[in-house]
């Protein structure tokens, strides 16, 4: 419990340095060109950065752990040197290719540019592209130190790249070249890996030499891993070109959509990765020693668990983040450059968005379990079959409500691909059905939200900083009364909490 507490606190840090970093680009930059022109940038390589860092990390800890099961530690390291070369070895040549292509991609990506928001957006395409090296290499740095529960260094690593950023951020609108902000980000990533190294020399974890003459191709583990790796690469692969389908069609919308989609994206996905990342990074590898032991009472009992804490903690965080999108959007990204229209323009958005939230965390949670259970053709159909159906719904739905029906059919997409990966999972009794619990949710949320509207009122100027006092007393007011909602249904989660408490405090007395 105290290692996912910790997790979330460094998470909330890490994402707290992510977002003082878009609201430095807002207030620098605004919704203008150099904007638009760096989210696009940085959704090509994140495409693959994503799609194969994603892959890495889920399916590199069960192999690892059925390696060290079978032939012991240092065969199992062996084994990660070699898949290490030969991820170095696949990016460079991907960075390659990209490099000759970088404008093919950019007109491929934002066909929607021209002018000076185009001309930006090579040049940083050109610059980011290396990033795919370095974030593939820490994704499997990261999954051997999660393994081996050196979660310290998980959790503060990242803001360690963050804070970089912003000081990159910070000289780049003092000199007046945004170019160098781009420069940083690709610095604040490569000091990412050299953390990760210097952590795993520093606490003993690696026993066997450098061998730059490893036959990676050669290694049997390798190549179990690569059958696994494929379908959840092409699967998030999917995932990432949703994302970049829908800052494609916000170009060809007015000025500042693409900047205002994305800023409403990552509010949402900030929200929802504080959690998740805590749990999934304590108890995946959990589920990945139950599976390969197959022990599935607690493999079942520790899914089922994780389903729960996703639903009684998301859906109220959806209901507010809807409840007071525009309070929220003005109170973090409101100065500067980002003025009212953008505020206007972004919270609409949020609306949309925040609609899958719940849905996003259940199928995050769901996809692990299957590849904890090296499985990973399902999630890779179901998402493809769900990217379909969300490129379906954008191009139709931004046709009638704009911009915003492109947060819509993310949130659309996302809850269907929940509902299926979550049939699948109970049908082969991998979970429980807890649906009265999540209707006991419903309930005491619905009485959280009905309980601000009368007790919390939003000052009429929004631009001081009674805001911000304000949204903390509603929030903390709507808090209260959902835990104490939760306690009168009696929700298990919220007895369970109860006893532990009773328990604690028994003992210190």
């Amino acid at each position: 419990m105290l290692i996912t507490l910790y997790l979330i606190g460094t998470t909330l840090l890490f994402k707290a340095l992510g977002f003082a970093r878009e609201v430095l680009v807002a207030q620098f930059y605004g919704t203008g060109p150099v904007t638009d022109a760096y989210v696009i940038a940085n959704s090509i390589p994140t495409v693959l950065i994503q799609a194969l860092g994603t892959a890495l990390a889920a399916t590199f800890i069960p192999v690892f752990a059925r390696v060290e099961n079978e032939a012991g530690k240092v065969r199992a390291e062996e084994f990660t040197l070699r898949l290490l070369l030969l991820v170095f070895f696949i990016c460079t040549v991907m960075v390659g290719v990209g490099e000759v292509f970088s404008h093919q991609l950019v007109r491929l990506f934002a066909p929607g540019f021209y002018g000076e928001t185009l001309i930006f957006t090579d040049r940083f395409v050109s610059i980011l592209l290396p990033c795919l090296i370095f974030m593939s290499i820490m994704n499997i740095l990261g999954a051997y130190l999660q393994y081996h529960q050196q979660f310290r260094v998980i959790g503060v690593v990242p803001a360690v790249g963050n804070l970089v950023i912003i000081i990159a951020l910070l000289a780049a609108n003092y000199i007046g070249d945004p170019v160098l902000f781009v420069w940083g980000t690709l610095l604040g990533i490569c000091s990412q890996v050299l953390f990760y190294v210097y952590s795993i020399r520093r606490n003993h974890l690696w026993h066997i030499p450098l061998r730059w003459s490893s036959l990676m191709f050669r290694d049997k583990y390798v190549k179990m891993l690569l059958p696994l790796l494929l379908p959840v690469f092409v699967g998030s692969a999917v995932n990432e070109i949703n994302t970049v389908v829908g800052k494609s069609l916000a170009s060809g919308f007015s000025g500042g959509s693409v900047a205002a989609l994305d800023y409403a994206g990552k509010l949402v996905m900030i929200i929802s990765s504080v959690l998740l990342g805590g749990l999934t990074t304590v108890f995946f590898p959990d589920l990945a020693k139950a599976a390969v032991r197959r022990n599935m009472p607690r493999f079942t009992e520790l899914a089922t668990k994780l389903n729960s804490v996703v639903v009684l903690v998301l859906l109220p965080i959806m209901a507010e983040t809807i409840f007071f999108r525009r309070e929220i959007v003005t109170m973090i990204f409101r100065r500067g450059a980002f003025d009212e229209t953008a505020v206007e323009l972004t919270a609409a958005i949020l609306i949309f968005f925040s609609l899958g939230l719940v849905g996003m965390g259940i199928r995050e949670i769901l996809t692990k379990m299957f590849y904890a259970m090296q499985d990973t053709k399902t999630p890779m159909k179901n998402g493809v079959a769900c990217a379909l159906l969300n490129i379906l719904f954008s191009v139709v739905l931004a046709r009638y409500i704009g911009v915003c029906g492109l947060g819509l059919a993310a949130s659309l997409a996302a809850v269907i691909a929940a509902v299926n990966l979550w049939r699948k999972a109970v049908c082969r009794g991998w979970l429980t059905c807890s649906l009265w619990d999540w209707g006991k949710v419903v309930l005491a949320t619905a009485v959280m939200i009905s309980g601000q509207v009368f007790l919390c009122s939003m000052p009429i100027s929004e631009g001081n900083g009674s805001l911000f006092w304000a949204l903390l007393q509603a929030i903390s007011t709507g808090l209260f009364l959902y835990g104490i909602s939760l306690y009168g249904l009696q929700h298990s989660v919220a007895l369970s909490l109860k006893e532990k408490m009773e328990g604690k405090w028994r003992n210190r007395a």
